[in-house]
């Protein structure tokens, strides 16, 4: 089993809006082998322009050699454009593949001081759409390899056991350091 962060679920069903990504927590933390840590919910900063913005991404995955997968979960419909793919919330649409990035740039800025070597790191994004069906991969900006949509939800945590492994532990504290 998956070691959470939080993990307390009970705890965060009860005050947290995003029930989908609680279902997907559960769905990790008992179908993935303990080689897994899963971290909910990572908020980071960054600068746009002179504004500083929050981020957040939904899950976080460090495996026993501390490569990383970022997934960004992605529930209800989304706006396929014809190079763009967007969600649309009540106040704004986001534009998808940017969030990814953000994500992944975060991680690697947050690796830095503590990894020399963090942009060679291997670090991984996912983007997850449990409702919905791509029918042109080309627009999210990401690989289709890079994607599991309502057509393969089932297969997410063998997804991820293909693409990220399990690791390997070493002695040189990597793992316990990105985690």
């Amino acid at each position: 089993m998956a070691r959470i962060h939080p993990s307390d679920i009970e705890r965060l069903r009860a005050e947290a809006p995003h029930r989908a990504e609680l279902h997907t927590l559960d769905q990790l933390q008992h179908h993935l082998p303990d080689d897994y840590t899963v971290f909910h919910s990572l908020h980071f900063a960054y600068l746009d322009g002179r504004r500083q913005r929050f981020g957040e991404i939904d899950f976080v995955i460090v495996n026993r050699s501390g490569h990383v997968l970022l997934i960004e979960q992605k529930n209800g419909e989304l706006i396929e454009g014809a190079d763009s793919l967007h969600k649309q919330y009540p106040d704004e649409r986001k534009d998808v593949e940017a969030q990814v990035q953000r994500g992944r740039a975060s991680v690697l800025e947050q690796l830095g001081p503590v990894m020399p070597d963090a942009r060679r790191r291997v670090v991984h994004v996912l983007l997850y759409c449990p409702d919905h069906t791509l029918r042109n991969a080309g627009t999210s900006g990401l690989p289709r390899s890079a994607i599991v949509d309502a057509s393969e939800r089932s297969g997410l945590e063998a997804w991820i056991e293909r693409t990220l492994g399990p690791g390997v532990d070493d002695d040189t504290g990597t793992a316990e350091r990105v985690r």
